[in-house]
């Protein structure tokens, strides 16, 4: 669930839920460097994941 701050910034009530994605990119020798976490309105948004 959304803290007060996140979802006055969603523009949606602290009750609707969010998502959260967490990312790390690598580069080719598996080390990281970049990490980025982001929050999405769960009721405004859809992924598809292909893994292929």
């Amino acid at each position: 669930m959304p803290s007060a701050e996140e979802a006055r910034l969603l523009r949606q009530p602290k009750s609707t839920p969010v998502l959260v994605v967490l990312k790390v990119d690598v580069d080719s020798d598996g080390a990281p460097i970049t990490y980025s976490e982001t929050l999405w309105s769960a009721e405004r948004v859809t992924f598809k994941v292909d893994v292929g």
